[in-house]
């Protein structure tokens, strides 16, 4: 049974909502009316029944339900939520997204009895389950956002991020509200149904979708994931990061999520030999997936940096290098149109390019070296400094003028002024990667690289 419901349900009952804005249930409901979600949405609370908020009606049971709704939301203590699910199940539902904790993520006996009997109920009504212990799952295209995070009204992006852990997945997803703007969201809780594989196969086909993250504790059925994403792969880059690679890290999953994490050499070896990305922190899960989203790939390994500050400039030929990639020097073509506009204490642009404190001539230098044909991306290394002021339009304008233009990868460090910087950065929902540091642009374009190979071996084993 596909998980498309999921996604993109046309008709969805809370069980649990609440006319109370200080109550979790009222958050969906908000949420759903935040981002102008055009299906039908019903909620069931036997408090509040014959009540209506936000254009939505409150019934006192499920059973009561004019219609079978598409999707389940379950918002309710855990030891009420079997009796919900087999009414949901009698009622017709066939997809449910259980966001109560309580279950086997406690570790207690009762947790585990609790998650059990939802799962004998789930089976016997042939549902899929998300969850427990979830935020819910979010689509900034429909406006179906599921989750009690409570969410401004969620604008289409291309980055679809997968999570086991909730509350994580509920902060980014606000993060990503108010940064890159997302595709899909989808948090998996305890994975007792529904997991990373399922909605992998659903996000690979959506074309929304340009770039994938994961954040994983754990594997549910290793063998069809790497098949899954092996094939995957080829299409979409995914970027996983995951958790419980220590000790003391398997221990806190064993307590967040009732995850029982594998041997960390089994996981490298399986994301290697599936085609995925892997990130070691949070910084790179980020930084990666951003960049795959927004930008086209290298098609070859000569990225050149373009800066204001020389240190900046070393420091991101450093890491590019160090990470396979190539700074070439410039042609004599180049570096004579670039000189032109040049003023006369600027004595070479063999690259990497360093223009000092001429910040005009970073159109000029972006312009020519993009357009060399022997040159694969460019890194864009600003540094900002209150000296600037009068001429911060002009380069957040060149930054903005790149955008889309065209058919290779530019990624932007920008350092130094935080109002300067923040500019640049907000330019990130427009499509521009920007990155704290040079070192971290570099690595990103050196990643982007990676997959280029990758996705070029099509015949991979």
């Amino acid at each position: 049974m596909t998980v498309k419901p999921f996604f993109e349900a046309k008709s969805v009952v809370i069980v649990g909502a609440s006319p109370r804005e200080d109550k979790l249930g009222f958050n969906i409901l908000k949420n759903y009316h935040e981002s102008n979600y055009q299906g039908k949405v019903y909620c069931v609370n036997p408090n509040h029944g014959g009540a209506e908020v936000l254009g939505c009606k409150f019934y006192s049971s499920i059973a009561e339900l004019p219609e079978s709704p598409e999707l389940g939301i379950i918002i309710i203590p855990a030891a009420q939520t079997p009796k919900a699910l087999t009414e949901l199940g009698e009622k017709g539902v066939r997809h449910v997204i259980i966001e109560s904790g309580g279950f086997a993520e406690t570790g207690t006996e009762e947790g585990r009895r609790l998650q059990n009997e939802v799962k004998k109920i789930a089976a016997q009504y042939n549902m899929r389950i998300i969850g427990p212990n979830c935020v819910g799952t979010s689509n900034s295209t429909n406006g179906l956002i599921n989750t009690f995070c409570r969410i401004d009204k969620a604008k289409p992006g291309s980055i679809a991020l997968v999570t086991q852990g909730g509350i994580f997945g509920g902060a980014t997803l606000e993060k990503l509200v108010h940064t890159w703007n997302f595709s899909k969201i989808a948090t998996l809780g305890n994975k007792m149904d529904i997991n990373e594989t399922d909605v992998i196969e659903y996000l690979v086909e959506d074309p929304q979708t340009k770039a994938i993250g994961l954040y994983l504790e754990d594997i549910k059925d290793g063998k069809r994931f790497m098949e899954i994403a092996k094939k995957a792969s080829k299409i979409k880059p995914i970027v996983v990061l995951k958790g419980g690679v220590t000790e003391a890290g398997t221990r806190a999953t064993s307590s967040h999520t009732g995850a029982i994490a594998g041997r960390e050499e089994v996981f490298e070896a399986a994301i290697k030999q599936s085609g995925l990305i892997r990130a070691h922190n949070l910084e790179e899960l980020f930084d990666y997936t951003k960049a795959f989203a927004f930008q086209p790939l290298p098609r070859g390994n000569r990225i050149e940096v373009i800066s204001n500050s020389g240190t900046l400039a070393v420091l991101a030929s450093d890491t590019c290098q160090k990470f396979g990639l190539e700074v070439p020097p410039l042609s004599k073509e180049v570096q004579n149109k670039i000189l032109e506009k040049a003023p006369p204490w600027l004595p070479s642009a063999k690259g990497p390019v360093d223009i000092g404190p001429a910040d005009w001539l970073f159109d000029v230098c972006i312009e020519e070296v993009i357009k060399d044909p022997k040159i694969d991306g460019i890194v864009v290394c600003v540094a900002l400094w209150s000296v600037m002021y009068d001429r911060e339009n002009f380069i957040v304008d060149t930054l903005r003028n790149i955008i889309g233009k065209y058919d290779k990868p530019v990624l932007v460090n920008a350092t130094g002024h935080i109002d300067l910087e923040k500019q640049i950065h907000s330019l990130e929902r427009e499509g521009l990667p920007a990155y704290d540091t040079p070192e971290r642009a570099a690595k990103a374009m050196a990643t982007m690289y990676k997959y280029y190979k990758i996705s070029q071996n099509k015949n991979r084993a």
